[in-house]
């Protein structure tokens, strides 16, 4: 039986994922879904019982499992880059349910208390037939001054929408973009 700090599938999808690292956050969507956040930005997204047609052990076929990655947000010339990808098996590959990630880029102070707030969203387009979902998002900087951001994952899978599931990095970039 995995442990309840690891995602319940086999060394194999995390391999094929490129999932590495250890696991440093777990996360529960209100609908159920567990996101397992690792130190390297990758993460697993176990959906909730209810939604693996017919209950299917999910350690036993990686279904109902989606795998992706937040990517690091750095500076690149004068442009923000961020994003993330995430890739799904599903309990019926037949089946012709939407898949998509949405990703949304919070900007917040460096120092003193204040809030993260959302500032872009970067969306898939809607598939059927895609099992991998990229969010790619290159923005200009305004000025050099140094600000926090961070992500949120909504990934769409089977149809339902998941999440908010935020990454646990800050990174503190001196980009301003607004």
């Amino acid at each position: 039986m995995p442990s309840p700090d690891n995602p319940p599938v086999s060394d194999q999808f995390l391999e094929e994922n490129n999932v590495e690292g250890s696991v440093v956050d777990v996360q529960t969507d209100a609908k159920g879904a567990k996101f397992y956040l690792y130190d390297t930005g990758d993460w697993v997204l176990e959906l909730p019982q209810a939604a693996n047609d017919g209950g299917m052990q999910t350690q036993s076929y990686n279904a109902g499992i989606c795998a992706g990655t937040f990517v690091g947000i750095s500076r690149l010339s004068n442009q923000l880059y961020w994003g993330g990808q995430s890739s799904c098996a599903t309990t019926n590959p037949t089946a012709a349910y939407p898949h998509s990630l949405k990703i949304e880029l919070r900007k917040g102070c460096v120092s003193g208390i204040c809030f993260q707030n959302t500032v872009r969203t970067g969306v898939s387009s809607d598939s059927a037939y895609n099992r991998v979902q990229t969010v790619t998002r290159f923005d200009n900087c305004t000025s050099a001054a140094q600000y926090r951001y961070d992500m949120v994952a909504r990934p769409t899978v089977q149809g339902v929408q998941y999440g908010p599931f935020v990454d646990g990095d800050n990174y503190v970039v001196g980009c301003n973009i607004s």
